[in-house]
């Protein structure tokens, strides 16, 4: 076998090539033919005791087409395309497609319930269509939400959208976002990766392999084969390579969206990409992560995200979102003359049905299809209404007559549930503690509280049995059977057996049917049980825990769990999620856990200045001083306002920052808090330095250096002389900075300080960079992506990848520099880090230019200065200015105008460039300087050029620059500039 990455030849008896360590894979061999493949999994096939399904079997779903559809006018071919003659694994991915089409007879959210066609939203109907015509035409990936409370009709209404769409441009996926009660991570895009590879669950472990090597084998490169091979078995739980599966978590949600965008564009690249998920509100959190990812991707095209939700807090965000490539419609409920045609047409085979009996089925159905149906069913069950053959043909007024009419919804369940066996019922009461989703062993711990705590006599005697296990079994089946709930697959390793309730609103009635101080100790006492079975570094099981503390009553317990929630979500970076379990925890806490608060409120208010929330950032960091004023807690003060004056000095509001950065110094010094006043000082320094006052900011950075090496604080005093050593090297005083720079960095090796050995790392590669060894610079930016992919530090990964492209951009390397620098930017939009961004903007900018792309240029540069000028970032507006120079000096002699008193465009950016760069970094100024010199050449105005050159010269020389003094010195010369 010859390596891909190397070209060398060797017999591999493992998957790492020996000689460049690239990961290989022993299989698929090259040589191997596609009917081995096939061989090798009929034989598995046959020796399975199961017969092989590829239908969906699971009941949540209410579908009943092929996993993958190709839509045209032709009838749905029931194929297995796996056991078929052997030309078919030698076709092409077009006919394999070409085998699995749509039925249009059929809808895709089939509904269950009872058959009329959609009434009363033809409006929402028309703007659906013109919702997705326009996102066709624009190719823009987005996403559209169908939103409505439960029984309005969301799955009928995509059910009439969909049946009436014919297209043979598309591909179209569906699948049921499944509730479960630990949330399995990327379960969507499990899903969609099994119905793409038609793999069951249901299938044996190889048979799944074999299936995942095919689709592969038609679909991916064989470059990427081997990466994407290992993430998609570890995202399947099957074997995987032992580097996979040890890889954190961000490593993993990094490569696995990386997968799915190349998969994805596979099919893209041929026709548009639809995916319906039903139920999005009951997705887990990763998966609404990575379609959050798709629709925030610059430039990802042809991928529309159809989706039903009901309208949970929870997803508002996600659902609405800023963008403009995400679509919303509310179903609202039916109007009551839509109702009676509802009705009307379910009971057309009734020759005459009066309006009394009409105004009695409709009767506090709330204009709720669901429930209409429902009210209907009731009354088939009293054997009012008879069904012939399937259809209601017959109205029974004696029965009618005899028959309790349910007034409203509520009454409507109840006499529902009065059927059923009073087993059956307390089992369903039980259950409906959990919530909508319950494990079986969940029912074990509530039956024990029931029999040991609750202690009713009349419930008790339901338990005196000998087979309790195997009627807790039976029964379950029973209500399985009848539709009260549903089996499904668990996503954990030990396979428990999981259910659902069928309808939300039976449950809720269930949960409201057990006396509240009886709810309390169920909630309590299976918290508890969690707490000891459950892994609580897992942020799902925490979340869980936190809700049953919380209907337990037990606020303080609920608060803490919640924030350890939001401490996990920000370990991962899903900064939004992180807030929301924040603000719960706030909600719910006593107001008297004021130190609690003022921790929760520390959080928030970081977490709020992270995503760019600046009112919300402040207004969080202004509560916790009031708080901690009350309890007399200084430092806490203190570091409030220290948050508030870094907030302000970064949006640039210099006088505010002051003031507040002051006003913590003052309480820190209250407070006697050495660390807290050296850290202010610290600040002031930067401060003072945007300010342009260096020998003022050099005073407050030597005074916390002092501070902390009295303290004996290796790190912080790390950081003293890193920040020296930075602003040194911004006067031109290099071989000071160097000295400071080197130092920090010995001593945070020394610390095992990862996170500071990699910001130093990438400030030393900056100097190597300047100085002209590119080739030593990579190598630093490298060593310190390095660290921050080993520590999990995404921000900073987007920083190195950033630096890197700028590097390969100088250099003139334009498609490797376009694959770092969108690498950032893949990071920084999960992040949502509106500095890095802005940066990347910038970079994508000058990138596009250089590519000739002037337009797109423009796009990305007003994005980067726009972005700048929300932070106070002074880089980015100057190097923007620049560009923008750049791009009209390059027209300037077919625009320009020939007298001398206006000021062209080009010179006007460049003046502004140079005037802002001036008070940030000099090396950039002549970075400028040099663009305008070459601009005024070719205008004529040669004294002027050779001013700004040799001021370039004169910079290069200060600090060192040897490759940029090189060029500019060049550049003198080809102008005969002397």
């Amino acid at each position: 076998m010859i390596c891909p990455n190397c070209n060398h030849k060797e017999e591999y008896d493992f998957y790492i090539c020996p000689k460049c360590q690239y990961i290989l894979d022993i299989d698929p061999d090259p040589n191997e033919s596609e009917n081995e493949f096939e061989t090798e999994l009929q034989s598995l096939i046959n020796s399975s005791n199961e017969e092989p399904i590829y239908r969906n079997d699971d009941l949540t779903y209410q579908l009943d087409v092929s996993e993958l559809i190709f839509e045209e006018d032709l009838s749905i071919k029931k194929k297995n395309p796996l056991i078929k003659d052997n030309d078919y694994l030698e076709s092409s991915i077009d006919e394999i497609i070409k085998d699995v089409q749509i039925d249009d007879s059929k809808p895709v959210f089939e509904s269950k319930g009872m058959s009329s066609r959609l009434i009363g939203r033809d409006s929402e109907i028309f703007n659906l269509r013109q919702i997705y015509q326009e996102a066709k035409i624009n190719t823009q990936a987005c996403s559209i939400t169908i939103v409505g409370e439960a029984g309005v009709g969301k799955t009928r209404f995509i059910s009439e959208f969909f049946s009436k769409l014919r297209e043979n441009d598309s591909f179209r996926i569906e699948l049921q976002a499944k509730l479960n009660s630990k949330n399995e991570d990327y379960s969507i895009f499990k899903s969609i990766l099994q119905k793409m590879g038609k793999i069951s669950e249901n299938d044996l472990k190889e048979i799944q392999i074999q299936k995942l090597k095919i689709f592969l084998k038609e679909n991916t490169p064989f470059h990427l084969y081997h990466e994407l091979k290992g993430v998609f078995h570890r995202l399947l739980k099957l074997k995987s390579s032992e580097e996979i599966e040890k890889m954190d978590i961000m490593s993993f949600d990094r490569i696995l969206k990386r997968s799915f965008r190349h998969l994805f564009s596979q099919y893209t690249s041929k026709k548009s990409l639809i995916i319906a998920i039903k139920d999005i509100h009951n997705s887990d959190i990763r998966s609404m992560d990575m379609i959050e990812y798709f629709l925030s991707l610059p430039n990802f095209k042809n991928i529309i995200f159809i989706m039903t939700s009901e309208p949970q807090d929870r997803i508002q965000r996600f659902l609405k979102g800023e963008s403009f490539r995400r679509y919303y419609i509310q179903l609202q409920s039916l109007s009551m003359n839509d109702t009676f045609t509802m009705i009307k047409e379910i009971l057309k085979e009734i020759p005459k049905i009066d309006s009394q009996t009409l105004d009695m089925i409709a009767k506090n159905t709330k204009g709720l299809p669901f429930h209409i149906e429902e009210s209907i069913k009731y009354f088939m069950d009293s054997n009012v209404l008879v069904q012939k053959k399937g259809k209601v043909t017959e109205l029974d007024e004696q029965a009618l007559r005899r028959v309790k009419i349910p007034t409203t919804i509520e009454e409507r369940i109840q006499a529902k549930f009065d059927r059923i066996d009073p087993f059956q019922y307390i089992l369903l009461q039980l259950a409906s503690i959990a919530g909508k989703v319950f494990y079986k062993n969940y029912l074990q711990v509530l039956i024990n509280v029931d029999l040991t705590i609750i202690k009713n006599p009349e419930k008790k005697s339901l338990w005196m049995v000998s087979d309790l296990v195997e009627k807790i079994d039976f029964t379950l089946d029973t209500l399985i059977n009848s539709g009260i709930i549903i089996k499904q697959t668990s996503g954990n390793a030990r396979k428990e057996q999981e259910f659902r309730f069928n309808h939300d609103s039976e449950q809720q009635y269930l949960y409201n049917s057990i006396p509240e101080n009886d709810r309390k100790l169920y909630h309590n006492y299976l918290a508890q049980y969690l707490e000891s079975k459950s892994d609580t570094s897992v942020e799902v099981f925490i979340e869980l825990i936190s809700h049953q503390y919380k209907n337990a009553g037990e606020f303080y317990k609920a608060a803490k769990y919640f924030f350890m929630a939001g401490e996990r979500a920000e370990e991962r970076y899903a900064n939004r999620k992180a807030i929301e379990y924040y603000e719960e925890a706030l909600k719910i806490l006593p107001q008297e856990n004021a130190l609690f608060r003022i921790e929760i409120l520390h959080n928030l208010g970081s977490l709020y200045n992270l995503i760019g929330k600046i009112e919300p950032s402040i207004q969080s960091f202004k509560q916790m001083a009031q708080l901690a004023i009350i309890i007399i807690h200084y430092n806490k003060v203190g570091a409030a306002y220290n948050k508030i004056g870094r907030i302000c000095r970064d949006q640039g509001e210099h006088e505010k920052a002051e003031r507040y950065l002051q006003q913590a110094y003052d309480y820190f010094n209250m407070g006697r808090d050495r660390r807290g006043i050296a850290s202010t000082q610290d600040d002031m320094g930067r401060l003072y330095w945007q300010k342009g006052l260096f020998d003022k900011a050099l005073q407050r950075y030597m005074t916390s250096l002092e501070i902390r090496k009295k303290l004996n604080d290796t790190i912080s005093i790390a950081l003293s002389l890193n920040n020296i050593g930075l602003l040194y090297y911004s006067q031109g005083f290099v071989k000071e900075a160097e000295e400071y720079l080197l130092e920090a960095y010995k001593l945070r090796k020394e610390n095992k300080d990862r996170k500071g050995e990699m910001a130093s790392l990438n400030n030393m590669a900056t100097l190597t960079y300047n100085k002209g060894d590119d080739a030593q610079a990579k190598a630093l930016w490298m060593k310190s992506l390095t660290i921050a992919e080993e520590i999990g530090d995404v921000k900073f990964q987007a920083i190195c990848l950033n630096n890197l492209g700028e590097l390969l951009l100088e250099n003139n390397q334009l498609n490797k520099a376009e694959d770092y620098i969108k690498n950032a930017l893949e990071i920084a939009l999960e992040t949502s880090n509106k500095r890095i961004l802005a940066h990347n903007y910038l970079n994508l900018g000058e990138l596009s230019f250089k590519q000739r792309e002037v337009q797109k240029a423009k796009i990305f540069l007003n994005q980067a200065l726009d972005l700048g000028a929300e932070i106070g970032d002074n880089q980015v507006k100057g190097r923007v200015l620049c560009i923008f120079g750049d791009i009209e000096a390059e027209t300037i002699f077919n625009t320009a105008r020939d007298d001398n008193d206006g000021v062209e465009p080009a010179e006007n950016y460049y003046l502004q460039s140079s005037d802002i760069l001036r008070k940030v970094s000099e090396p950039l100024m002549a970075q400028t300087n040099i663009s305008y010199a070459q601009y005024l050449f070719g205008k004529g105005k040669k004294s002027k050029a050779k001013k700004l050159l040799l001021q370039a010269e004169t910079i290069y020389e200060n600090y060192n620059m040897q490759l940029k003094l090189s060029n500019v010195r060049r550049l003198k010369k080809e102008l005969n500039i002397i």
